[in-house]
């Protein structure tokens, strides 16, 4: 790992300042290239790390982990991007709808019972 991605992994996972947490995932989700994704996936694709940077109490945090599911566009990931889309801070309800939209290769739903519907619909036709 590159000193400067591995100094950013550690502080989004430790840091017990919800800023410094956010300035560290905001630099990871700006590093180009096939390490970089390595890295926010780590980051990001754990679960009960997710969750938490989703539930944080900082939205800068909430919408940059929502922003950064949008870079992997991973259908596993859109049952709680739904769930962000009922955050009560309206930019972070955007990243959300953003990395929805991403992961719908464009299309837009306008509420989350949409975007519900939309994933059924995927699911139940990879099913047949």
């Amino acid at each position: 790992l590159s000193e400067r991605r591995e100094v950013a992994m550690k502080r989004v996972e430790s840091d017990s300042e919800e800023m410094v947490r956010y300035e560290a995932l905001r630099a990871l989700i700006a590093m180009r290239g096939a390490e970089a994704r390595e890295a926010c996936r780590l980051v990001l694709t754990a679960r009960d790390r997710l969750t938490g940077l989703l539930a944080e109490s900082a939205p800068e945090v909430r919408a940059e982990a929502a922003r950064g599911l949008g870079v992997f566009a991973a259908e596993d990931d859109v049952a709680v991007l739904v769930a962000t889309l009922e955050d009560p801070v309206p930019w972070v309800r955007v990243h959300a709808q953003l990395a929805l939209m991403k992961i719908a290769g464009g299309e837009k739903a306008e509420t989350p019972a949409q975007w519900k519907s939309w994933y059924e619909r995927r699911y139940y036709e990879r099913r047949r």
